[in-house]
C-alpha cells in the first residue's frame, strides 16, 4: 500500500525531517462538567510540561475528540503521530475525525499512515476504502472492499460501497446485487435498503421499490455495527456523564451489577439531573430484586422528567416480575401515553393484557406494536397465538409464521399453534410439519410439557 506523505497534504509548511511541529491543541473548557474540566487541565498541563511526549499529545488529544472539540483533537493527534511515526493509532484517529469532516483525502492519507504501521487493522481498511471512495478514488476502494469480503470481515459495510461505486458508473443491476447481499450481511441496513428503493423505482419494479422503501423508513440510520477496538478506547476516556452511562449499559449487559450500579451512580454525580441514570437504574435494582431502591429511581426520574417513557416503562417490567399486574398496567399505560410511537410498551402491556384475559384490548395493542415494526417478532407471535385461541386461524397463520422465529420456548408455542391453526384447515400435511418442528424446538429449549402433547397429536 502506497504511502503518502498526510502532513504535506494537511500542512505543507511541515516538511519531513524539519524540526517543525504542529501546534499544540488548545483545550475549551468552559460548561463543562468539574469532573471533566479537571481531567482535561491535567492531560493539558502535562503535554505543556513535555512538549515532545507523543504519548502525552496523543491522550490529549484523546480527550479533546471525546469532548467534541475536534480541531484540538486533531491538533494533538498530528503532533503525537509527529512524534512517534511508528504508533498506528494517532493517525487512525486522526482519520476518524477527518471523516467526519467529510476531508475523506486528507482522512485517506492519515488511514494509510496508520496501515503502514499495522497493516491487520481491518477497520482501518474499510475506513481507507470508505474515503478513497468518497475521494474519487473507485479502483483502490474497490480493491480494499473486495480483500475484505473475500477476509470474511464486515461485508455488509463492503458490499454496501461497492454498490456506491457500481451506481456512480450506471451499473445498477450490479449495484443492487452488492446492496441486496449488504442486506443479506445485515437485514436492517437503512442506507443500502434506500438506495435499493431508488434502484429499484429507476428500472420500474415498483413492487420491490416499495417493499425497501418501507423497511429503510423504519430504520433510516441503522446500520451494521463495527467493532472498532481502537475507538473503545477513545470513548473510555469520557468520564463525564454519557461515559458513565455508556460504560454502566455495557456492565449491566454483562450482568456486572454491581460494576453497573457504580457507573449509574458516577453518571448522577457528574449530572445529577440525568433522568436517564435513573430511569436505567430501575432496570439495575429490578435485577437485583431491590424494591426500595428501584422505586426510588422511579420517584426521582420521573420528578426530572414527568414524561419520560423509559422510566414507565421500566417501572413497568420492574412490577411484571414481581407480579404486581395492576401496577404494572398502570405504568405501561403512562409509558404509552408519554410517547405512543415506542413499540416496546405497546407489545409487552398486550402480552400482559393476554394473561389479565383482556384479549379485545391485548389485540389493540399487538397491531398498534406492528404498526410501527411489522417485524417484530414478539408481537407478531403474541398476535398470532391470541387470534389462534380465540379460533381466527386463517388470520393467525402470517403471524405465527414470523412468531416462530428464534430459538426458545416461545418459538415451541408458535410453531405448536401454526400446527393447531393447520388442522382446522384441514391442511394435514402442514400440520405434521410443524408439529414436527415445536416438538424438535420444544426438546431443545422447551417447554418440555409441551413434547408429550405433541407426540399425542402426532400419533393420532
Amino acid at each position: 500500500m502506497q504511502s503518502v506523505n498526510r502532513f504535506a497534504i494537511a500542512l505543507p509548511f511541515l516538511l519531513v525531517g524539519c524540526g517543525f511541529l504542529p501546534p499544540l491543541p488548545d483545550v475549551k473548557t468552559d460548561g463543562l462538567p468539574d469532573v471533566v474540566k479537571r481531567q482535561l487541565i491535567e492531560a493539558k498541563t502535562k503535554l505543556d510540561q513535555s512538549p515532545k511526549d507523543a504519548a502525552a499529545a496523543g491522550r490529549l488529544g484523546m480527550l479533546l475528540h471525546v469532548y467534541g472539540q475536534r480541531e484540538g483533537a486533531i491538533a494533538g493527534y498530528r503532533r503525537a503521530a509527529r512524534l512517534d511515526r511508528k504508533a498506528a493509532e494517532w493517525p487512525y484517529y486522526e482519520g476518524v475525525l477527518l471523516q467526519v469532516e467529510n476531508k475523506h483525502q486528507e482522512a485517506a492519507a492519515a488511514f494509510r499512515e496508520s496501515l503502514d504501521s499495522d497493516s491487520a487493522y481491518d477497520v482501518a481498511k474499510l475506513r481507507l476504502a470508505d474515503s478513497l471512495r468518497q475521494s474519487a478514488q473507485p479502483a483502490e476502494a474497490a480493491k480494499l472492499y473486495q480483500e475484505l469480503i473475500k477476509a470474511n470481515r464486515h461485508e455488509a459495510r463492503s458490499h454496501y460501497g461497492l454498490g456506491k461505486l457500481r451506481e456512480a458508473e450506471a451499473k445498477l443491476d450490479e449495484a443492487i446485487s452488492h446492496y441486496s447481499q449488504a442486506c443479506g450481511f445485515y437485514q436492517n441496513y437503512g442506507a443500502a435498503r434506500s438506495a435499493l428503493a431508488e434502484l429499484h423505482k429507476k428500472k420500474g419494479n415498483a413492487a420491490a421499490a416499495s417493499e425497501h422503501e418501507a423497511m429503510a423508513k423504519r430504520m433510516p440510520r441503522n446500520e451494521p455495527p463495527l467493532e472498532d477496538t481502537r475507538m473503545l478506547i477513545v470513548l473510555d476516556q469520557d468520564v463525564g456523564p454519557d461515559g458513565q452511562m455508556r460504560r454502566a449499559r455495557a456492565f449491566f449487559a454483562r450482568n456486572r451489577l454491581a460494576q453497573a450500579v457504580a457507573g449509574y451512580q458516577g453518571a448522577l454525580r457528574a449530572d445529577p439531573k440525568s433522568a436517564g441514570a435513573h430511569a436505567e437504574l430501575i432496570s439495575v435494582y429490578a435485577r437485583l430484586k431491590s424494591k426500595e431502591q428501584a422505586e426510588e429511581h422511579y420517584r426521582k426520574a420521573i420528578e426530572l422528567n414527568p414524561n419520560m417513557w423509559e422510566a414507565h416503562y421500566n417501572y413497568a417490567l420492574f412490577q411484571v416480575s414481581r407480579e404486581e399486574e395492576g401496577e404494572a398496567a398502570r405504568a405501561f399505560e403512562k409509558a404509552i401515553a408519554s410517547d405512543p410511537r415506542q413499540v416496546m410498551p405497546h407489545a409487552m402491556y398486550a402480552d400482559l393484557l393476554v394473561r389479565r384475559k383482556k384479549h379485545e384490548e391485548a389485540e389493540g395493542h399487538y397491531r398498534k406494536a406492528l404498526e410501527i415494526n411489522p417485524d417484530l417478532i414478539s408481537a407478531n407471535r403474541g398476535l398470532g397465538l391470541l387470534l389462534e385461541k380465540d379460533g381466527n386461524c386463517k388470520e393467525a397463520v402470517p403471524f405465527l409464521l414470523k412468531g416462530k422465529a428464534g430459538r426458545n420456548d416461545d418459538s415451541a408455542r408458535a410453531s405448536y399453534a401454526l400446527a393447531l391453526c393447520y388442522g382446522k384447515l384441514k391442511e394435514p400435511a402442514r400440520k405434521r410439519e410443524y408439529l414436527e418442528e415445536a416438538r424438535a424446538t420444544a426438546l431443545l429449549y422447551g417447554p418440555k410439557s409441551l413434547v408429550a402433547t405433541i407426540e399425542r397429536e402426532l400419533r393420532d
